[in-house]
């Protein structure tokens, strides 16, 4: 099957880890891969961690405005559908991608040409704090797709997937990460762990993530300021906070630590170039999940072996027995989680690996490609039972 991503950048995210993932277990798996860049530069970061026999194709020779980027996709998109034909599956992600299919969509609906490939869109936004309007966007752009992949599954899509008869092939895909680069040498871990800079015998509470309004970066600072006001004079450790990530938030968060009289307790670095050396030094992992759905930041976490749980993005969602990230919309209550595992370190290990075994076991990138493919067969299919 030949298959073409189209995502805007390789940067540091989870969208981006994702495609990444997608394509290197692809090609492991025969398939034929290409990924659709708008331009090459250091914002592809993530290029480095592709497999050779991924092809990269530039959409732009350079950069352009935000407003001429997406007024030069048409012109690009009818210089280009040649080329484009040539595949079975065009699969697109993030805004950019999605004004891609909705190109792609639109001409293959209004011209009929002979040969085009399928449209797929991966909606990564499942979840975030979005606006009324952008949910029904999203769902306006599942009506112009062959197939619609959700990574996780809010109230907000609750209704639509029983109303399934009615819409395009959609379908729940949870992410998955690369399981092959797990170990973390002594030397690694040392030099994360005084790069922090804390008590060497402090517990280091971290969480990595980009800070941006829709995925609330608030939650966490508040449970590092409950986790900080509940440790009561008993506790026989020190805890130290990790903020990972960058964003239009970061500022903000990083004064709103100050005001709350923390800052001399937390470390904020910014954008974490090795996400899994850094989780390497953490006691415990705080995550963000939709349900019982957790990020790609959560997989790496528990992977590695490091307890993790969650604040509840999901309105009035309490966590259930078979979730096997516990998870709290209430910072009070996620912090008096933690205080409990950090006082009874037998059952913080024996969370740490029960979750790495469950991690493993179902949520590799070989496992998400293996359901993507899948789905793509699935749509084929559906396509062809409609000619």
């Amino acid at each position: 099957m030949k298959i073409g991503f189209v995502i805007p950048f390789l940067s540091k995210g989870g969208a981006e880890c994702v495609v990444v993932d997608l394509a290197n277990s692809m090609v492991q798996l025969g398939q034929d891969v290409t990924i659709f860049l708008l331009y090459s530069g250091e914002v592809n970061s993530r290029i480095n961690s592709l497999s050779t026999k991924v092809k990269i194709h530039y959409i732009y020779p350079k950069k352009h405005s935000t407003v001429g980027t997406y007024a030069r996709v048409i012109t690009w998109f009818i210089r280009n559908k040649n080329l484009l034909s040539t595949f079975d599956i065009i699969h697109t992600n993030l805004t950019f991608g999605s004004i891609f299919s909705s190109t792609a969509w639109l001409y293959k609906t209004m011209l009929s040409p002979p040969s085009f490939p399928l449209v797929i869109e991966t909606n990564h936004s499942v979840g975030t704090y979005i606006k009324k309007w952008q949910h029904a966007l999203f769902l306006l752009n599942s009506h112009m797709r062959d197939g619609y992949i959700l990574m996780a599954q809010d109230d907000q899509w609750d209704r639509h997937f029983s109303k399934k008869k009615k819409y395009p092939l959609i379908e729940l895909i949870p992410n998955g990460i690369d399981l092959s680069k797990l170990h973390v040498s002594p030397q690694e871990l040392d030099l994360c762990a005084a790069s922090i800079g804390r008590a060497k015998e402090a517990y280091i509470i971290g969480s990595i993530g980009r800070m941006v309004r829709e995925r609330n970066p608030d939650a966490i600072v508040d449970v590092f300021f409950e986790l900080l006001s509940r440790k009561i004079d008993s506790d026989q450790f020190d805890i130290h906070f990790y903020m990972g990530g960058t964003g239009p938030e970061f500022n903000r968060i990083a004064q709103k630590f100050s005001d709350m009289g923390i800052s001399n307790f937390v470390t904020l670095p910014g954008l974490v170039e090795n996400s899994r050396v850094t989780m390497s030094s953490f006691s415990l992992y705080v995550t963000m999940n939709v349900k019982g759905t957790t990020g790609i930041s959560g997989l790496e976490a528990t992977s590695q072996g490091i307890p993790t749980v969650a604040v509840q993005m999901t309105p009035g969602y309490t966590a259930k027995e078979t979730d096997w990230i516990w998870s709290s919309e209430s910072p009070k209550l996620v912090a008096e989680k933690i205080l409990e595992l950090l006082r009874d370190q037998t059952s913080l290990s024996q969370l740490a690996k029960v979750q790495k075994d469950f991690c493993i076991e179902n949520f590799s990138a070989t496992t998400m490609a293996k359901r993507y493919l899948d789905f793509y067969k699935k749509c084929q299919l559906s396509l062809s039972n409609t000619v």
